[in-house]
Parts: C-alpha cells; structure tokens; sequence
C-alpha cells in the first residue's frame, strides 16, 4: 500500500479514478438525465467498487457538472 501511495499517479487518468465504468459511461448516463452521484451510480455501477465511490465520487460530481 505505502508503494502505492508513493507511485507518481495521473491524476486526471479515467483509468485512476474510474476502476469500475469508463468516463464515456459516466457522460452517457449525465446525457441520459442522471443529475446526481447516486444516479450515475445505479445506471453505471461507478461507485460501487470495493473503494464504494471514495476515489472517484468528486469526479463524477466534476462531471455531471461538465455535462448537464
């Protein structure tokens, strides 16, 4: 874990805060009429990994944001 935590990470990688849908899924939900965090969550599964929304739920808010 330590490794990890000390690994120069891209933080703006979909892959690193998107481990369980992609960003175009994520769009694709805000552009179907998902307004919130929980909303993504039950039409992707984004947030329900093992981390249950805590390395990526600020960027899915970020994108809904973006995306209304």
């Amino acid at each position: 874990w330590r490794k990890f935590m000390n690994e120069e990470r891209d933080f703006n990688s979909v892959e690193y805060f998107y481990k369980c849908e992609s960003e175009e899924q994520i769009v694709e939900a805000v552009k179907n009429g998902a307004t919130s965090f929980e909303e993504v969550k039950e039409e992707t599964g984004a947030g329900a990994g093992g981390c249950r929304g805590g390395r990526c739920k600020c960027n899915i808010e970020l994108l809904i944001e973006k995306n209304k």
